[in-house]
């Protein structure tokens, strides 16, 4: 789905959706797969035709761009925001943009692995080993791959 057909895909997918309604219980729910408009047309268009079951998105709806400006289905709607190692720690400013603030805690981890040393195997070794201090809650993999905890959210973490 994009931008373009969300209007037209929701209204085949709420026809089938009522239609199915009584047959078949196991189709309550929307995951929306996607990222910026997208995700806002396809939530928009889901509330506009009127589907009264929960949405979860996998992006982050912390953007006031990103999110539905009609906010009577916000109560059904979930979302992941990345877990910190503070669990008191919110997100604020510039860093409720969970893509821009990913980006920055990259940079930050590449500048303080390289400020002693600029030597690229060095570099790289240190970046698998998870040699640095980071605000989110997350797991180094040998490969240099990283996991990020995530933690579904409802409105009152994304609004």
């Amino acid at each position: 789905m994009t931008v373009t057909t969300a209007r037209t895909e929701i209204e085949k997918f709420i026809a089938k959706y009522r239609n199915n309604a009584g047959q078949n219980k196991d189709r309550i729910g929307v995951f929306i797969v996607g990222y910026g408009d997208m995700v806002k047309e396809t939530l928009s268009e889901l509330i506009v035709q009127g589907f009264d079951g929960p949405i979860a998105c996998t992006s982050t709806l912390t953007e006031p761009d990103w999110q539905p400006k009609d906010t009577s289905a916000d109560h059904r709607i979930f979302t992941v925001l990345p877990r910190m190692t503070d669990p008191k720690t919110k997100l604020g400013g510039d860093d409720r943009n969970v893509v821009f603030f990913f980006a920055k805690e990259t940079l930050y981890r590449v500048l303080e692995l390289t400020a002693k040393d600029a030597n690229p195997r060095t570099f790289i070794d240190r970046w698998k080993r998870g040699e640095t201090r980071c605000r989110l809650n997350q797991e180094y993999l040998s490969n240099g791959d990283i996991i990020v905890q995530l933690e579904v959210v409802g409105a009152e973490c994304w609004r």
